[in-house]
């Protein structure tokens, strides 16, 4: 099934789910709605805390990771902006193959376009996990795959980043 098709079901399904929702709700009464309405709020309170811990572990990471990045042995912390310029300008890394060489990876790691904004995908040939945005088309991140653990957080559920659709025989 296409990735258009498959889009178009989950919002046909969703759609029909609040259909079904209406018609059910319509026949509470005003007592039972404001019960519902209660129970609703308490439900969105837990989800909103689940997000706020899943936040706060996300800025945790984030904030080692500048850390340990940027942190020199006397005391000066570089941005990476600052390496990428000195690698470019100083040392002669030719940054646009570098681009063509993770735009490359990017390719062979399957299927784009999905509409994700948060996409995982394999390249199998480096090892590496490219993480793109499939809406805008940009690759934001490569990592190692053992890095995946960090972000399968537990009582979330994410898409698996290369589906092996049936019959592929993979």
């Amino acid at each position: 099934m296409s990735q258009t098709k498959t889009a178009r079901s989950r919002k046909n399904k969703r759609r029909n789910a609040r259909a079904e929702a209406m018609v059910a709700i319509r026949e509470l009464s005003d007592s039972d709605l404001t019960n519902m309405g209660f129970e609703l709020g308490r439900e969105m309170n837990q989800q909103s805390n689940i997000v706020n811990e899943i936040r706060t572990r996300l800025e945790a990471v984030r904030d080692e990771k500048s850390r340990r990045r940027e942190s020199t042995t006397n005391g000066f912390r570089i941005s990476d902006h600052a390496v990428l310029r000195y690698l470019e300008r100083y040392r002669g890394v030719d940054t646009q193959s570098v681009r063509e060489e993770i735009a490359e990876m990017a390719l062979r790691s399957g299927r784009s376009g999905s509409g994700e904004q948060y996409a995982r995908r394999d390249d199998e040939e480096t090892g590496l996990t490219v993480g793109l945005n499939e809406i805008t088309n940009v690759v934001t991140t490569v990592f190692p795959r053992e890095a995946r653990a960090i972000m399968d957080i537990p009582g979330t559920k994410r898409p698996s980043p290369n589906p092996v659709s049936e019959g592929d025989g993979k």
